[in-house]
C-alpha cells in the first residue's frame, strides 16, 4: 500500500476517498487466483497516465463498508 499512497500523495490526493472492488467471489475462487483493484476518487478533470487509468463505475446498488487492514 506505500505505493499508491506515495502516488496519491505525489499527485495531491492525500484526502481523497479510497476503495478496494473485489473482482471474484472467494467463496468460488481460489485466494491466489482472487482479483482486487485499488481505486481513488479523483476531479472530474483529473488526467491518468503511465500505469493507471480512469474508470467512472456504472450506475446502481452497491455494497460498501469501512474496512481496516494493516500493509
Amino acid at each position: 500500500m506505500q505505493k499508491p499512497k506515495a502516488w496519491m500523495h505525489s499527485n495531491g490526493l492525500d484526502e481523497q476517498t479510497c476503495c478496494g472492488i473485489g473482482h471474484d467471489d472467494p467463496t468460488l475462487t481460489p485466494a491466489n487466483k482472487c482479483r482486487h483493484g485499488a481505486c481513488v476518487e479523483v476531479p472530474a478533470h483529473f488526467a491518468a497516465g503511465g500505469q493507471l487509468d480512469t474508470h467512472v463505475p456504472q450506475g446502481g446498488r452497491y455494497a460498501l463498508f469501512p474496512y481496516a487492514a494493516l500493509f
